[in-house]
């Protein structure tokens, strides 16, 4: 078993990356146009293709353009550890709380080829 670890998409705020950092130091995430993260503009597909590669849950506001992306990738592989959607009427705390609920409460093998949104009450 092993830890979940996040990539973040360019849409989603910085200030999320900065608040689960701040609030839970040994959470291990990158975030695209950050160092050590995909460059700002990788398309949707290449932005999985990363986390595929590297065995990272995807987090991403972007639900309409990469869920095709997404859906195609379901299945294709043991590293696809799937993508976390959060919708605007979810405010940073509250991702905050539910991506280190995320960390903490489950192995990246419970997120294999699992898709959800965020709030959980969608």
């Amino acid at each position: 078993m092993s830890t979940v670890r996040f990539l973040f998409d360019e849409d989603v705020p910085r200030a999320l990356l900065f608040s689960v950092i701040a609030k839970e130091r040994t959470v291990q995430l990158r975030s695209v146009g950050t160092e050590g993260g995909p460059a700002k503009g990788t398309t949707d597909e290449q932005l999985l293709m990363e986390a595929e590669k590297t065995a990272e849950a995807l987090i991403t506001r972007d639900a309409k353009d990469n869920a095709g992306s997404c859906d195609k990738s379901l299945g294709r592989g043991p590293e696809y550890l799937g993508s976390v959607y959060s919708t605007a009427r979810i405010s940073i705390p509250e991702l905050v709380e539910s991506i280190i609920l995320i960390w903490a409460a489950s192995e990246a093998e419970e997120w294999q080829d699992r898709i959800e949104y965020l709030p959980w009450s969608d």
